[in-house]
């Protein structure tokens, strides 16, 4: 097959412009010529409540509450023991559920593509964006690979060098399936045709996991691209993805749906990583942190799954300033315990100015500490050349480009070592990682 012809977009050109202000918290901005609408610290979904059973009475309670007010429940998840009930005073029906024994129940979180670094600056203006400037592509290409393929823009993923893929032994048949949570992944892409399952579109309520962002589709290249079609290779180009869209064309969703999928992915045999490029600030030690925390607690620990979080773009700013002031919000599912959590790097190697990242010190005056310790593993995350809508290529930056490389990069180790458990794959892969910035 010809090598089609990329709309190349550089990572720091300044393609995001302000698209609206929807309100005082929720921002639309436009990025790679389509509107994204973002999730920011308290967004919620208006007039949806998040109901949650916490026992097996509380879960049998909430099954026959639902069947008395079936005029609320919007949708329901038996799997996960999640519903999502309607009103148009949601506080009010989450207060009354809280009252009932074995339930808990809140206002449904906004979840979003994490922040991409270019828009940083119309998202969030506290946001310094520092040095921004991006090198140009490192191809790396002074060593002798040890596998090739007919790919011809493989000399510039410059990701695939810094992380020595092509000095690796050629990957083995992909067993161990990739689920990508996300804005869903175009299976019509030349780089993925036939490789990829539509599982579940928990926006439209079908099977058809069909991407209209294209954010997804972008992150299913950097873990899967197929190998030897004349374009681009992912970094596991065996792998199976299975896709579950959670987020609509805006690349906007709730934490219902996530959590609900996370559940799904878990339980499909066929799935051993999941990959998430998405987050929403919620308070840290909540019900919203917890359920989302129990969904990677339930896919890592009970089903033996590698969980794979972009670690966000907001290098830490909005973590600072809201604990300054007083409040604990927390990216999620970033920041579930058990979840491998990507931060973003260079081509020169280093820390992605944008990059969230670990921290344990004082702020200058006193008041607070930042204890900030939920990023495992870096990756590249900037000018990363992968898959688009249609048959394009696009270089984009951020942590979700990142950690679909560390996904893809589970997958192949465990391929290659299919007696291994998900927590032996996740430390290989820490372990065997090189230090490139100080501690936190």
């Amino acid at each position: 097959m010809a090598f089609r012809k990329a709309v190349l977009v550089s990572a720091m050109a300044g393609s995001a412009v302000l698209w609206q202000q929807s309100s005082a918290q929720a921002v639309t901005v436009e990025y790679h010529g389509k509107p994204l609408d973002v999730a920011r610290p308290g967004d919620i979904v208006p007039g949806e409540v998040v109901v949650v059973a916490d026992t097996p009475a509380g879960r049998v309670r909430l099954l026959a509450m639902a069947e008395r007010q079936r005029g609320l429940v919007a949708r329901s998840y038996p799997h996960a023991g999640v519903q999502v009930w309607r009103a148009a005073d949601a506080a009010a029906l989450a207060a009354q559920l809280n009252q009932q024994p074995g339930i808990h129940a809140y206002a449904n979180p906004k979840v979003s593509v994490i922040v991409p670094p270019e828009v940083l600056k119309d998202v969030q203006p506290l946001i310094e964006a520092g040095n921004a400037a991006a090198k140009d592509a490192a191809g790396g290409g002074t060593v002798t690979a040890n596998w090739t393929s007919a790919d011809r823009s493989v000399s510039a993923q410059w990701a695939l060098w810094m992380v020595k893929e092509p000095l690796a032994p050629a990957p083995p048949t992909g067993v161990k399936g990739i689920a990508i949570i996300d804005t869903g992944v175009d299976y019509t892409n030349p780089e993925l045709r036939g490789r990829v399952v539509s599982v579940k579109d928990y926006v439209d309520d079908d099977t058809d996991a069909m991407d209209l962002q294209g954010h997804g589709t972008h992150v299913a290249g950097i873990a899967a691209a197929a190998a030897g079609n004349g374009g681009i290779r992912g970094i596991s180009p065996k792998s199976t993805i299975y896709a579950y869209r959670v987020l609509d064309e805006k690349g906007s969703g709730n934490l219902a749906n996530v959590i609900a999928a996370i559940r799904d992915a878990a339980d499909n045999p066929k799935v051993a990583v999941i990959s998430l490029s998405l987050g929403a600030y919620v308070p840290a030690g909540g019900p919203a942190f917890n359920d989302v925390a129990a969904a990677v607690d339930y896919a890592v620990l009970q089903k033996g799954k590698v969980v794979v979080a972009a670690a966000g773009n907001e290098a830490n700013s909005d973590m600072y300033y809201r604990q300054w002031q007083g409040s604990a919000w927390r990216m999620v599912p970033a920041a579930a315990p058990n979840s491998l959590t990507v931060g973003a790097t260079t081509e020169a190697d280093g820390r992605a100015w944008f990059s969230n990242y670990d921290i344990t010190q004082s702020s200058y005056d006193g008041r607070t500490t930042y204890d900030w310790n939920f990023v495992d593993i870096v990756a590249p995350g900037t000018n990363i050349l992968s898959t688009t809508l249609g048959d394009g290529y696009e270089r984009w930056s951020g942590t979700s480009m990142a950690a679909p490389l560390v996904a893809g990069a589970a997958a192949r180790l465990w391929d290659s070592n299919l007696s291994w458990t998900s927590a032996m794959v996740s430390d290989r892969l820490i372990r065997t990682g090189q230090p490139r910035c100080a501690a936190n």
